[in-house]
């Protein structure tokens, strides 16, 4: 079930030679990590689903951003945008276009089976700083990493490429 989305209105254009669609499974509502993200002080989380739907518009227009070795953020290395989020279920959902062209030799790698997704919240609010598991209710999604899955702190999420 469909709860919210948010797009940015991208013009239809075929065989675009920078732009190569990709759709990604960024993170779960309501479900705890399984390993602390970084800035979490050790601590896993979970997203509300308050906050998941509050950040969907502010998610659009954000980076897509991978490190050369797939372990981790590198906000500096921006390979992509984020065209539309939305919560079906419990799952977060991201799609958007890499820039196929300027990061050629990454492509491969991008579309091995074992790539998954991390978000990079800031502000987030937590409503029990003491809990074991903290439950962020609010935050802003400032964009998304690519990179392998047992790295990411919820190690079922997905990264996709399309097919060209």
């Amino acid at each position: 079930m469909k709860i919210a989305c948010s797009a940015l209105e991208m013009p239809l254009v075929t065989n675009h030679p920078n732009r190569l669609p990709f759709v990604g499974l960024l993170g779960f509502v309501g479900l705890p990590s399984e390993k602390p993200p970084c800035g979490a002080r050790g601590h896993c989380i979970s997203i509300t689903q308050k906050c998941a739907v509050g950040a969907l518009p502010g998610m659009v227009g954000m980076s897509l951003y991978a490190d050369e070795s797939l372990n981790k953020h590198d906000l500096h290395r921006k390979i992509g945008i984020i065209t539309k989020a939305y919560v079906y279920g419990k799952r977060i959902i991201v799609r958007g276009f890499l820039y196929q062209e300027d990061w050629k030799e990454l492509i491969p790698s991008l579309r091995s089976s074992d790539m998954g997704m991390s978000v990079d919240i800031k502000d987030g609010h937590c409503l029990d700083m003491r809990a074991e598991v903290w439950e962020i209710d609010r935050a802003w999604i400032t964009g998304a990493a690519v990179m392998k899955r047992e790295k990411a702190a919820y190690r079922n999420t997905r990264f996709w490429v399309a097919c060209r």
